[in-house]
């Protein structure tokens, strides 16, 4: 019996860690069947959670695999000394597995404290989803794999920047109708102020599996002025609306919110264009000054009348204004 710890603390992700970690389940070092997409029930779970529960797990799982830490059942051995051997009643041999062994898993509540009334509350939301999982909730960070497209020269799924979920791997959120999408936003920002904005929502999709990923254009906006404070909003054929803030003057800042927050809960993803994620799964290289942002300026030349970029008396390319160029996912 392989015991899961449950980590009371990790349930303050925003409070005490910058970022999450995604953790699987099964875990990818367990003897997996091959992926069935067209299976009746879900085969590979992902879940967003704390640095510290994912180095838990994986701890967790590699002393039950070799029969060390908590699992040494050798009362001889320094490692039983320390943990006093208090699961090594739950494995039935000695030393490692050994490929073909089965066992069950069992979630364990060592770490919550039974005179903490908080950590007594969380305990009693948790435990297995089991089937037929009519009683399973999501607070929106359980996400599941659709579709497994394999990478032509190794055998992992395919991953790649910019996203098509026509041609790469495709995940949904448990309990959801719909595949998350990586959607796009670019604002033109024009004119002397900088106040004249035009704006264009689309996603990257390909015709087939080989085939070359191109804009698939959802919406558009013409170019109207846009101050501090105001705002307007895009749909066409995304599927929720995408509200647009700006505040400051020039360029300014701007907010995006996807989906309704009175009605949407975890479907809402709101940022600016300020914040920034993961830097190593952004459209920016890792190393480059915005790095992980959400968005990305880039200089909108004057053109000439061949349509190329018109330099002035210092040599250095004119500038018309700027495209911010945003991303972010929803479904």
């Amino acid at each position: 019996m392989m015991q899961i710890a449950m980590l009371p603390d990790g349930w303050q992700a925003d409070k005490k860690e910058q970022y999450l970690e995604t953790d699987e389940w099964p875990m990818a070092t367990f003897e997996n069947p091959e992926f069935d997409e067209d299976a009746d029930s879900i085969q590979h779970s992902l879940r967003c959670i704390t640095a510290a529960s994912n180095k838990a797990g994986g701890n967790m799982w590699a002393n039950f695999l070799s029969g060390a830490g908590p699992y040494n059942s050798d009362k001889s051995s320094e490692g039983y000394k320390k943990h006093r051997g208090k699961w090594s009643h739950h494995r039935k041999v000695l030393g490692a597995l050994d490929p073909g062994d089965w066992f069950f898993a069992n979630p364990n509540f060592d770490s919550f404290d039974a005179s903490n009334s908080t950590h007594q509350n969380i305990m009693k939301t948790l435990g297995w989803c089991k089937a037929p999982f009519a009683g399973c909730k999501n607070d929106g960070r359980q996400f599941h794999l659709t579709h497994l497209r394999h990478n032509e020269i190794t055998s992992s799924g395919r991953m790649n920047a910019e996203y098509d979920n026509t041609k790469h791997n495709t995940y949904r959120v448990d309990g959801e109708d719909n595949d998350i999408h990586q959607y796009h936003v670019v604002l033109e920002t024009t004119g002397t102020d900088a106040d004249q904005v035009a704006a264009k929502a689309f996603e990257y999709q390909s015709a087939h599996a080989k085939g070359k990923s191109e804009e698939k254009v959802l919406d558009t906006r013409a170019s109207a002025t846009m101050r501090n404070g105001q705002s307007f909003e895009m749909k066409g054929k995304l599927p929720r609306n995408l509200k647009v803030e700006k505040s400051g003057s020039g360029c300014g800042t701007f907010t995006f919110t996807y989906a309704d927050p009175k009605k949407d809960g975890y479907r809402v993803f709101r940022f600016s264009s300020n914040d920034k994620g993961l830097s190593e799964h952004a459209r920016s290289s890792p190393g480059e000054p915005l790095a992980g942002h959400y968005c990305l300026p880039e200089m909108l030349p004057v053109l000439d009348a061949k349509g190329r970029p018109k330099t002035g008396k210092d040599k250095k390319v004119m500038r018309a204004g700027t495209n911010l160029h945003c991303s972010f996912p929803g479904w």
